[in-house]
């Protein structure tokens, strides 16, 4: 997947284009959640690295920051609202909704349409930067 996406940022920057990348998963290690208290010893530590390697890589935030044609960068994949945050001239944006079940509320919103709408962000792609 990472040759892929190199090999379509060289296609882009051949050719001038700026591009607005998303992804499912978090590009930077910066997005992911911090190792809880409550993992101890070596198998729960196993466990909570191979739990938060799937939940996305730095090597994907390597690739955009080098290729000099990407400025934003929309993921999803975590539960919960992430700050916004820069990295290697990278904007990283993450604007899922979040889950509303018995054991766990992620919304700031009274309903799912409420919600969508609040976390919602509009991309003028013709605006010059």
């Amino acid at each position: 997947m990472l040759g892929q996406v190199a090999s379509q940022l060289t296609a882009a920057k051949r050719v001038g284009k700026q591009v607005l990348f998303l992804t499912h998963f978090a590009p930077r290690h910066q997005a992911l959640m911090v190792r809880p208290t409550k993992v101890k010893g070596p198998r729960m530590e196993r466990s909570f690295q191979m739990i938060r390697a799937l939940m996305g890589a730095d090597q994907l935030g390597d690739l955009l920051e080098a290729s000099g044609v990407v400025q934003t960068a929309y993921y999803g994949h975590l539960h919960g609202l992430h700050p916004t945050f820069t990295h290697g001239g990278v904007t990283y944006v993450n604007p899922a909704v979040g889950v509303n079940k018995k054991r766990m509320n992620e919304w700031q919103r009274p309903t799912f349409m409420e919600q969508w709408a609040w976390r919602t962000k509009i991309v003028d792609l013709d605006k010059k930067v």
